[in-house]
């Protein structure tokens, strides 16, 4: 069964909202969110290159970089704001 627009969204809020709260209650060491993000960023320029590489194009890819991107700089600009750095 689908859901509405509005409840995907709801639940993704509420789910955002919960990681961020579970994050700052576990995790001690904060630098791996930097490490992390450096990760995913690197990742998605490594299946960018790959794809452009063996396809000579890279559709269909916008959907996966915009998601890496996003995640990497969700998780800077929050390190970012926790240490002011």
């Amino acid at each position: 069964m689908r859901q509405p627009m509005k409840v995907k969204s709801c639940l993704a809020v509420v789910f955002t909202v919960c990681s961020l709260v579970a994050m700052k209650l576990f995790v001690k060491n904060h630098d791996y969110f930097f490490v992390a993000s450096e990760a995913i960023h690197a990742a998605g320029i490594m299946v960018l290159i790959y794809k452009l590489t063996t396809k000579n194009t890279c559709s269909g890819l916008f959907a996966e970089a915009k998601n890496s991107t996003a995640c990497s700089l969700a998780l800077r600009d929050w390190s970012q704001h926790n240490y002011g750095g």
